[in-house]
């Protein structure tokens, strides 16, 4: 009888507790996603015996698989762990093998198939492991993103440019690719090759190993994604998953994909030189701004065409207009009512990267997508 008031103190201390944490705004903890589907390919061909910084370039980089393994965090990810220029029976110069398949991620398998990467007495070539990317995630869809773990060294004796099997993984998958790479060794060759896959493809990073396992966390963080805890209110009016008190972007629309400012991550579209035409890389950004709109019934936007800067800005101006039309024609004929799109050109007067590069007018030449209410 003695013990019954300390439990009875107890079970009111807990309630106490209870009701200060929820008047303090106190939330669960909550993932950010990077992306929706990942690709980790190593290297394993014949230079990554040799040595890295402290060990063997294979040691370092299952090393450096181990690690991030661990802070990966757990959600619905797909992902897929593989080794190219692997070959058992060396019937082939070049060849793969997939240690994790294409599945909803585990730590767990992950750390099996990590044990079982090895180098061999393969030759190398980046482009035919990126073609392997290609075959593993075609047909994959959101966010991808691809970690490849190499030195970047090139035997040259594929039939094929990295630039092109970076063109071939953009149409092999029906989402939006970004490489990123961490590089063993120190090989001027490996970085140029490394950095020319992340350039073709858009988006991504290259770290050497030192660098990656120093920034190991933020690495993952970039990639793959995080989890937060926060004593902030966690009332989300627009259901986007970010908090109104931290929500940049309020009223967002249903089913519109956000980053951690609660903004819209609207997608854009490239042109070629001179030209209105769409290119097929493309289709998946306006799939997802059609999707959005058909989401939203109420919901208008603007669509604005630009321009680098070469040629007359009389040309450039009906030349930026007529993308932006392109552009309204291609969601109006997908079901989407045109008096919801307005379509306006804006010439070169609104550049986004210098026009003095061949890189530079590339991005400018552009359609972006604008919220009107």
């Amino acid at each position: 009888m003695k013990a019954l008031p300390r439990v009875v103190l107890m079970f009111f201390a807990v309630l106490c507790f209870t009701a200060m944490a929820s008047t303090r705004g106190w939330s669960a903890e909550k993932l950010v996603k990077k992306c929706d589907v990942f690709l980790i390919l190593v290297d394993e061909s014949s230079s990554m015996h040799l040595a890295g910084d402290e060990a063997s370039k294979i040691k370092e980089a299952k090393e450096f698989l181990r690690e991030i393994n661990k802070l990966i965090p757990s959600a619905d990810y797909k992902g897929a762990l593989a080794g190219y220029n692997h070959n058992d029976n060396f019937e082939d110069i070049l060849g793969y093998k997939v240690y994790v398949p294409l599945e909803k991620y585990s730590r767990k398998a992950f750390a099996k198939g990590i044990e079982k990467v090895h180098a061999t007495i393969c030759s190398s070539s980046l482009a035919y492991g990126i073609d392997v990317a290609s075959k593993i995630l075609s047909g994959s869809t959101g966010k991808i993103h691809i970690l490849i773990l190499s030195d970047g060294m090139d035997t040259k004796l594929y039939h094929k440019s990295v630039k092109e099997a970076v063109s071939d993984l953009k149409n092999a998958v029906k989402g939006t690719p970004c490489i990123y790479a961490v590089q063993f060794g120190d090989s001027d060759e490996g970085s140029e090759n490394l950095e020319a896959a992340v350039k073709y493809a858009g988006c991504g990073k290259v770290l050497s190993y030192s660098e990656a396992m120093e920034k190991k966390k933020s690495l993952v963080r970039e990639v793959f994604g995080y989890t937060t805890a926060t004593r902030t209110p966690t009332k989300d009016t627009d259901g986007d998953g970010v908090p109104d008190n931290i929500d940049k972007c309020p009223n967002t629309p249903k089913g519109a994909k956000v980053d951690s400012r609660g903004c819209w991550q609207i997608g854009m579209v490239h042109f070629g030189i001179d030209s209105y035409e769409i290119k097929p890389e493309y289709i998946p950004v306006l799939e997802e701004v059609l999707e959005v709109l058909k989401e939203n019934p109420e919901l208008k936007i603007e669509v604005i065409g630009h321009t680098d800067a070469l040629g007359d800005e009389a040309h450039n101006s009906n030349l930026s207009l007529e993308r932006a039309q392109e552009v309204k024609k291609w969601l109006c004929s997908h079901g989407v009512s045109c008096d919801r799109i307005i379509a306006k050109g804006m010439g070169s007067r609104s550049p986004i990267a210098d026009n003095s590069t061949p890189e530079g007018r590339a991005k400018n030449r552009r359609v972006e997508f604008k919220i009107i209410r």
